[in-house]
Parts: C-alpha cells; sequence; structure tokens
C-alpha cells in the first residue's frame, strides 16, 4: 500500500506487479501507513487527519479524532500493541489497539517542550522509543509514557 497528495491511496496484490487506486476517506495530503491486520490500515497525514480500516479494498474508513491539528509524517507499531504517530511541533500521538489517542509531550533536557519538526519513529529493542527529526535522532523512555 502506498499513500500520497490529493487522498491518493494505491494497493498492489502482486508484490508491486500492479497497482489500483482506491477510494480516500481523505482529498488532502496523506503521510503515513500502517498495516492493521491482514487488511487492514491505519493512514495518517495533513493537519492531524488520521482514519483506520479494517478492510483497505472494501473502502470504509473511520475517522480517529486526533485532538491536533499538526501534520502526522510517520507511524510505527510499538511491542505494547500502540502506534506511535509523530509529525510537527514535536507531535508524538500513541493510538491503542480500541483507537483512543494520546498525545505524549516530548522534553528537552531542561523540561521545556520541544517544537522540533518529528518525521519518523522506531521501537527500540529495550522498549524505547526514536523519533528522528530536526533535532536530530532522540531516544524515548517509553516506560514514561
Amino acid at each position: 500500500m502506498v499513500i500520497g497528495e490529493a487522498g491518493l491511496i494505491g494497493l498492489s496484490n502482486d508484490a508491486g506487479d500492479t497497482w489500483m487506486r482506491l477510494e480516500s476517506p481523505y482529498e488532502s495530503s496523506l503521510f503515513c501507513v500502517i498495516a492493521a491486520g491482514d487488511r487492514g490500515a491505519l493512514i495518517g497525514g495533513l493537519r492531524g487527519n488520521v482514519f483506520y480500516s479494517a478492510d483497505v479494498q472494501a473502502g470504509h474508513w473511520s475517522k480517529i479524532e486526533t485532538k491536533t491539528d499538526q501534520s502526522l509524517f510517520g507511524m510505527a507499531a510499538l511491542p505494547r500493541g500502540e502506534v506511535a504517530m509523530v509529525g510537527l511541533n514535536a507531535t508524538l500521538l500513541l493510538v491503542g489497539k480500541d483507537r483512543a489517542v494520546r498525545q505524549v509531550p516530548i522534553k528537552d533536557p531542561r523540561g521545556n517542550r520541544q517544537t522540533e519538526t518529528l518525521s519518523w519513529v522506531l521501537p527500540a529493542d529495550d522498549g524505547a522509543v526514536l523519533v528522528v527529526g530536526d533535532a536530530g535522532v532522540q531516544r524515548l523512555d517509553a516506560s514514561k509514557f
């Protein structure tokens, strides 16, 4: 599955030899996607818009309320079953299995809220979360959120 500008959602069932364009729940930019189950996906993009489908080919998408208007650029599955999403102004969202969203503030060593753009997130082997962005790579203790 690929996502892109103007709500583009493409799906290949043959390792990329052929593609079909799917119906999109959003007409603006989509920046990140992750599989959800065998047939579903979670997609995110401009202005904090996030959508979930249990079956992307069926075209039934549900909007997830993120309570942010910050664009989201990267997401990763965490070992405890949540999906971490990152974006503008050091936005870090955690989406639970029930699709409830919580925002985690990222602070610098002095305790000030960070505002750098984050473009990617990865789970570390030791349970920490790595976020990548304007400030470089940062290691966050996931047990604190």
